[in-house]
This record gives structure tokens, C-alpha cells and sequence, in this order.
């Protein structure tokens, strides 16, 4: 008996309430708690030994994430919405939530009992109702309620309101009869916000997945094999079982108290002792057990046999050794450029040397641009889409032919992107209405195209709710707008001759040739 640790016995104080059904029926019965987890004490509650007589209270503070560690006097909770923090003080949630008028237990409808899943069990614990003491005709009431559901194989759904101002709850009362006594069990239901719906993919279609005659025998050998029913009744004839929940005590708890009891008696001793055998019992299956399915577990393992998978060598050839030398750098050496990653913005050695990044620049402009939307201290979205837009535009049109497109494409996409998460997306659809008119009458068409490959559109009314573009407004968009400007006259084939003759090999002194898309067709550059 010393070796087992309980808690002490408390003598549980009823939940009255009256179970109304319908208008006219009402019910007074009294709920117990029936089932209910059992968790460990709190050890957050102690007393020093110097102040028997006073409490250790435990407080909390506040303090800003800077150099002198300001304490803070008062915090209000903040929600996110959109690029906006919204303040939400403890009065605006006392106002907000639903408030009752008082407890209630009312029916609000049936359904049959295998219409409630077992997956739909919700709370920690089990009620049990039965009638109001020394009420007999409540008595018999209920004992009429009880046996008409268990007649009619019927569940009652109830709403569950404990006491004012607590929130509502629904739940299933269950018939629960014995011989010497019948009952209600009341169990918690789910809202339909508690629902998670996994869709898995199914085996059929597969058939090389799907499991024979034979292995589903083994299988079900086994379960049959290692019941915790015992064959054989005991005097008074009723089935024995192993780990009896009332005799099977939880060994999480049982340890722990063992180890509270042994530091106690002996508090100079730096070893725990090991664990009880009676603990370790409930850890490890029965010896008849595992001895009689011995050989079912010989069964399943010739039933789905395993095999050790080996990798497949690659030969040894100078290409697999080296590589291709024109092969583009490995994945798992690429520098990370998310947000997650932190850029030269992060706690990276580059990123403390350079310091917090303050403006999109021209030669790093992405990295640059998720640096300063990442920064926690400041919002500085506005101020970066701005900035990045403006180099876009300089990358698109400074380029020679294509050079720069793939670039200026990855920080278009990434803006995009991060203007649809941080809900804003009108000020870059007004960006890029502008951007395709600019392309169109600077000459830059072939970047348009590349926009209508790469889908890169207005952020419709489905990608981002703070805007007013539908769908089909982005997709009109991809259309190709007219040409505003008149292109000038095609130069004579002589003339241009002339001026490659006059610019010669070196392409770095004529930069006014970028800037006359006329000679493109005429001027080639090597590298």
C-alpha cells in the first residue's frame, strides 16, 4: 500500500441546475464530476524557509528591448491588421464577449447516438446527472427521460452554461444505466470553429498500397492476441482484464511522487532512486501476453517483409567529381534572400557590419528592400515598395537588351508578393498601370512580355480583400496596350554602318547607343 501515492479524497459539491425540456418540462437534477484528467500541482507556490509566515508572490514586468532595459508600466494587447497594429485593451474584450444571463441547462433538440462520433468528445472531463435529492417526482422524471433515450437509442443535444457570464457551451447527454443506479452523462461537444477536416489521399487507386487477405489476417490475429481481456472469469464470474483503470494508477504521477518522497527523506542524496517495479509494469506489456503472440508476430513479419534499401552509386567519373563547368552554383550554397534568412539585415557578420538598411539600393535592391520590411522597430513598407519601384523602373530601362530583366523581374514578383501579404495592394496596382504604360512608350516591350510569361498582374479582389480589382479586370490587363509614341524613322542601313565604324570595339564609350533602339538590330556586342 506505501508503495502507491494518491491524491486525498475530496468530496465533490454537486452543479444544481434545472434541466429544461421543451417549454413545459423542467427537471432540478444535479451534476458530478464523473471523469476528470488529474494533473500535478503547481510547484510555482512555495515558502522559504526564512518567511514561514509570508507567501513568495511572483510578479512580472515589462521592459523595452534597448540599452538601459526601460521598464514598462503598461502594456495593452495589440492585433495585426493588415500593415496596421490595432490596440485591444481588456475592457474592449470584456465588452465584446457574450454575456449571460444566468446558468442553464436546456435541451435543444435529439439525434441519434451514432451520429456522435467518438472524435467529437470534447473538455477534460465527464458530467453525470441525477435527480435533485429527496425529489421524487423529479425522480421518477428523469428515470422516465433516461430510459426513453436509451429505448429510442437517442442522444440529447443541450446548451451548457455553467453560471453567469460564463461562456455557452453545447453538449450530448448520453443514458447511462446499471442496477442500482441510472444516470445522464454529459459530454462536450465541438463548435464548428473546433472542426479540423484533413483530406487524405485514399489507397485505392493505388493498388500496390492496398493490403492482401493474408496481411490483413495478421493483423487482425495480433489485435485478437494482445486483448487486455483475460480468458478466464474470475468467482464471481465476472471477465478479469489487465491494467483495470481502477487499479492502474498513472505512472507519470506515481514517479513523481516517488521522487518528491525519496528527496524528503533523504535530501542529501544525489541519486534518485530507480523506478518502482509496479510502476514499470504499467510501461511494459504482460510476459503472457507477448508469450502467446509471439507467434502472430512471426506471422506479420513474414507478411510484410522488409527490405534495406541501398543508394544507388554514381560512377566515378571526372563530369560527377568536378562538375559541369557552365552547371549554376548548388542550392545548398545559394545565399538565403527571404525575410527568415534576415539578408545583410540579419544577425549575420555581413549584416551587423553594414548596420540596419535604411534605403533600397541600386545594386542590392531586393536584399534591401526585405531588410526594411522585416525591421520590427518601424513600418517601413511605404517607404520601401516606393523605393524599389523607382529601381525597377532605372533597371528596366538602363539595361542593355535583356541583361538586367531577370533581375528587375525577381524584385517586380517579390513586391508583388509582399504587397498582397501586408495588405497593400492598390498602391502597386496604380505602380504597375503606370510601369506598362512606361513600357510601351519608352520601347521596352520585350519586358512587357516577359510579364505576360511570368502572369506578373494586378492583385485581384482574391489574392488580397483590400482592394476593389476583381479577376477579371486582372486578367484584361495582360492585354497589350496601344503604342502612344511614334517610332522614328528607321535609319539607312549606311548610316548605321558609320556610326559602328565610328564607335569600335569599345562599347563603354558609346553609351548613347542603349538609348537608340534603332541600332539594335545593326549592333552586336560579343564578350
Amino acid at each position: 500500500m506505501l508503495s502507491f501515492f494518491q491524491k486525498r479524497n475530496v468530496r465533490a459539491a454537486p452543479w444544481k441546475v434545472m434541466l429544461e425540456v421543451g417549454t413545459n418540462l423542467k427537471i432540478p437534477v444535479r451534476g458530478f464530476i464523473r471523469v476528470k484528467e488529474c494533473k500535478p500541482n503547481s510547484f510555482k507556490k512555495v515558502h522559504a524557509r526564512t518567511l514561514s509566515k509570508e507567501d513568495i508572490h511572483t510578479t512580472h514586468e515589462h521592459r523595452l528591448n534597448d540599452d538601459e532595459e526601460t521598464p514598462v508600466e503598461s502594456t495593452i494587447d495589440g492585433y495585426r491588421y493588415g500593415n496596421t497594429i490595432v490596440p485591444f485593451s481588456t475592457d474592449d474584450e470584456n465588452q465584446m464577449k457574450f454575456k449571460t444571463d444566468a446558468k442553464c441547462f436546456d435541451v435543444l433538440g435529439f439525434t441519434r447516438a451514432d451520429n456522435v462520433k467518438r472524435q467529437y468528445y470534447m473538455g477534460d472531463s465527464v458530467r453525470c446527472f441525477v435527480a435533485e435529492e429527496g425529489d421524487e417526482p423529479a425522480a421518477v422524471a428523469l428515470s422516465a427521460f433516461i430510459h426513453a433515450l436509451y429505448e429510442t437509442n437517442m442522444v440529447a443535444i443541450v446548451r451548457y452554461v455553467y453560471n453567469k457570464n460564463s461562456a455557452p457551451k453545447v453538449a450530448f447527454l448520453s443514458p447511462h444505466i446499471k442496477p442500482n443506479y441510472e444516470c445522464l452523462l454529459c459530454i462536450l461537444l465541438p463548435f464548428m470553429e473546433d472542426m479540423r477536416k484533413y483530406t487524405f489521399s485514399s489507397l485505392h487507386p493505388n493498388n500496390k498500397n492496398l493490403p492482401s487477405d493474408d496481411q490483413l489476417s495478421a493483423v487482425d490475429n495480433l489485435i485478437d492476441n494482445m486483448n487486455l481481456v483475460m480468458p478466464e472469469k474470475d468467482e464471481d464470474g465476472k471477465q478479469q482484464q489487465y491494467l483495470k483503470p481502477k487499479l492502474t494508477f498513472n505512472p507519470h504521477l506515481q514517479r513523481l511522487y516517488q521522487c518528491l518522497s525519496a528527496r524528503a527523506l533523504n535530501p542529501d542524496d544525489p541519486q534518485l532512486p530507480p523506478p518502482n517495479q509496479t510502476i514499470l509494469n504499467y510501461l511494459h506489456p504482460q510476459q503472457d501476453l507477448l508469450a502467446q503472440s509471439a507467434p502472430c508476430v512471426d506471422r506479420l513479419r513474414a507478411a510484410f517483409p522488409l527490405e534495406v534499401v541501398t543508394k544507388k552509386k554514381e560512377e566515378t567519373t571526372a563530369q560527377n567529381i568536378f562538375g559541369a563547368g557552365d552547371e549554376a552554383e548548388p542550392a545548398a550554397k545559394k545565399p538565403r534572400l527571404d525575410a527568415d534568412a534576415g539578408g545583410d539585415g540579419g544577425l549575420t557578420m555581413a549584416g551587423l557590419a553594414r548596420g540596419p538598411v535604411t534605403e533600397v539600393g541600386s545594386v542590392r535592391p531586393l536584399e534591401d528592400f526585405r531588410a526594411m520590411v522585416s525591421r520590427k522597430d518601424d513600418d517601413k513598407f511605404m517607404e520601401a515598395a516606393a523605393q524599389l519601384q523607382k529601381r525597377i523602373e532605372e533597371i528596366v530601362m538602363e539595361s542593355f537588351g535583356d541583361q538586367f530583366y531577370s533581375k528587375a523581374m525577381e524584385c517586380l514578383q517579390a513586391l508583388r508578393k509582399e504587397s498582397a501579404k501586408l495588405g497593400e495592394p492598390d498602391q502597386f496596382n496604380t505602380f504597375l498601370r503606370g510601369f506598362k504604360e512606361m513600357l510601351f512608350n519608352k520601347g521596352r516591350k520585350d519586358f512587357w512580355d516577359s510579364m505576360v510569361r511570368e502572369r506578373v498582374t494586378l492583385i485581384s479582389s482574391e489574392e488580397s480583400p483590400e482592394t476593389s480589382a476583381s479577376k477579371e479586370e486582372a486578367e484584361k490587363f495582360l492585354e497589350a496596350a496601344k503604342q502612344t509614341t511614334e517610332e522614328p524613322e528607321e535609319m539607312e542601313e549606311a548610316e548605321a554602318e558609320d556610326l559602328v565604324r565610328l564607335v569600335g570595339d569599345d562599347v563603354r564609350s558609346c553609351q548613347f547607343v542603349r538609348q537608340t533602339p534603332q541600332l539594335n538590330k545593326h549592333l552586336s556586342c560579343s564578350s
